[in-house]
């Protein structure tokens, strides 16, 4: 289990525990999440011609109060933060790995949209 904290570009905070709930070396590791953001996520790997694509699923809900009321307006304002703070990771992560980052892509599904709460297929 360890820690995470980060501020949004927003200047708003998380603080949550993730705890490594299963890996299937080479293929994917699976997260669970407690505090600020609760749910699991998954690393999944994938050979590609160049290297080693990796995607970056995550099925969270903010245990934010007042994240929680304002979310049915202010969810593109969170998104887009949101989509900034993976596109920093993203890049942080490559940097850690001396490795290239050839693209990131974003999708998200709105709460109710056939899907929100699956987690896809372990493998890419």
């Amino acid at each position: 289990v360890f820690r995470q904290q980060i501020t949004s570009p927003l200047r708003y905070g998380f603080v949550w525990d993730v705890e490594i709930a299963s890996v299937e070396e080479g293929a994917r590791v699976d997260l669970a999440s407690y505090g600020a953001l609760e749910g699991r996520g998954r690393f999944v790997l994938a050979s590609v011609p160049d290297g080693t694509e990796v995607a970056f699923i995550w099925l969270v809900r903010t245990g934010k109060r007042w994240m929680n009321v304002l979310e049915p307006i202010a969810r593109p304002v969170f998104t887009w933060s949101h989509d900034r703070l993976m596109d920093d990771f993203a890049r942080g992560l490559a940097a850690t790995l001396d490795c290239r980052l050839v693209w990131i892509r974003h999708e998200s599904l709105d709460p109710g949209e056939p899907g929100f709460f699956e987690m896809p297929a372990a493998t890419a």
